[in-house]
């Protein structure tokens, strides 16, 4: 029962046994609650404790310099102690062994404790950083370990390695693993390779080279008024830009050859900023090979609008009263007014106004009230002209969704305007006199509310102006 109690005990390291001297009455006795064997850890190993219960004095010895046992034998008056045994990094290559010998003073049968401690572990990996290419080829990486390893990868076209595992050297030889990559047909692709020992890892890249489409410019900023960007692109394989429909609108595109695209934007006429996007494509659908070129354009400053109007969450903008005036003029070109909606009742109606005091003036006049005073009409410099009618409803002006003006030098120098509701031509002025010139400022745009009350407004998408040559 006695050594029952002593072995319970043993199991907390550094906890002192209480025992009655007066137990030990008789034989001489050691007890100790070490093991045979212990293994250590070649670097910054833990220290091995045990207790040492005897009512006659004891010493310990080491054979070892770097195995210390403290204390290294027991106190005059101590019966019970608690041993701790220090071990210091092996610095060598190799495993090593130290025996402690345990003996009590009297007592015949001595302790022997043999610790063994592991090599300090070395672990290396060599490889070179180069691309692998596309046509497949065999590599090497080399292995320089003390320790047993194994290697592993989760990428499909390393997976032929020989060897995957070794015993690991007590020297600084590298052990070699041969790596067989198959050929790439498709893009550029990177994998890892993963080397552990039972006490660490290391993992590095391998890259093979395949198929690619590359940009150095991605992300374009372009200004309002519309830009044009030569970029350079990149490839191993034929490809082809591609824009979607939705950005078709103000993105057009052209292949100057297999190393440039041209992106053209327009001017942004939309009160809004707004996004668009390129995409360098391969030629062969197969290959699955992409690039994008990201588009952002600030909104429309070109126009002061009145106060009162209001931005919604799509950067359209919503008048209910006062004007919106161009801060530029415009002479020949092509003006467009986008709507996201118009609500004209009773006498309310929307005056597009170009207009300037020297250089002339005209107007559409969108009055479904009063047929006398709806649709096209020019005066000024331009000379004055009786008003083309358009006969519309408040249905069908309050349906509308875009107004175009086309102002044009006609072959015999004088100006054409014509006016294009939805896509359709609805009146159509000739032989204007042309009163501009090149030190011209032209005539500014005005949208201008008529007789509008509390339930009249109209919601703005955007007004863009192209001019001619």
């Amino acid at each position: 029962m006695m050594i029952f109690a002593l072995c319970i005990l043993g199991l907390v390291a550094c906890q002192e046994y209480k025992i009655d001297s007066q137990q030990w009455d008789g034989p001489l006795k050691m007890e100790i609650d070490a093991r045979d064997t212990y293994t250590a850890l070649g670097t910054s190993p833990a220290d091995i404790i045990f207790n040492i219960s005897s009512n006659t004095p004891w010493s310990i010895t080491s054979d070892e310099q770097w195995c210390k046992p403290t204390p290294a034998m027991s106190a005059s008056s101590s019966l019970t102690a608690t041993v701790t045994v220090t071990i210091e990094s092996n610095k060598t290559l190799k495993p090593r062994t130290a025996t402690l010998t345990i003996k009590g003073e009297g007592i015949e049968d001595e302790k022997v404790i043999t610790i063994t401690q592991d090599a300090k572990s070395q672990f290396e990996i060599i490889s070179d950083s180069r691309i692998v290419s596309a046509s497949g080829e065999e590599i090497q990486f080399g292995i320089i370990s003390n320790k047993a390893w194994r290697v592993s990868t989760t990428s499909s076209f390393l997976m032929e390695m020989n060897p995957k595992s070794g015993d690991g050297r007590e020297d600084d030889n590298p052990e070699y693993v041969t790596v067989k990559i198959p050929a790439n047909p498709g893009a550029k692709r990177t994998g890892t390779i993963t080397v552990k020992t039972e006490l660490d890892e290391r993992s590095f890249t391998i890259t093979q080279d395949g198929c690619y489409i590359e940009v150095v410019e991605n992300n374009l900023v372009i200004p309002e008024e519309g830009e044009e960007k030569t970029i350079a692109v990149d490839a191993n394989v034929e490809w082809q830009p591609e824009v979607a429909e939705e950005y078709t609108e103000f993105i057009t595109v052209e292949k100057l050859s297999t190393s440039e695209l041209k992106i053209m934007v327009k001017k942004n006429g939309k009160f809004a900023p707004r996004t668009g996007q390129v995409k360098i494509v391969a030629t062969d659908t197969s290959l699955g090979l992409e690039t994008k070129v990201e588009i952002s354009q600030s909104g429309n400053t070109g126009f002061t609008l009145p106060g009162g109007s209001f931005q919604d969450e799509n950067g359209n903008i919503k008048i209910t009263s006062g004007n919106i005036v161009s801060k530029f003029g415009v002479k020949t070109g092509h003006i467009t007014f986008e709507f996201a909606e118009i609500n004209l009742t009773g006498a309310a109606s929307i005056k597009f106004n170009m207009y300037s005091a020297t250089e002339g003036q005209y107007n559409y006049w969108l009055n479904p009230s009063t047929l006398a005073s709806s649709g096209l009409w020019r005066g000024g410099a331009l000379g004055y002209h009786a008003y083309t009618k358009h006969a519309i409803t408040h249905e069908e002006a309050n349906a509308i969704r875009k107004i175009e003006f086309f102002i044009e030098e006609n072959a015999s120098s004088k100006i054409d305007i014509r006016l294009v509701v939805d896509g359709k031509e609805v009146a159509v002025m000739k032989d204007g006199t042309n009163p501009w010139t090149k030190e011209s400022r032209g005539v500014d745009i005005n949208v201008q509310p008529q007789n509008f009350t509390t339930a009249n407004y109209f919601v703005i998408k955007s007004i863009s102006y192209e001019p001619y040559e």
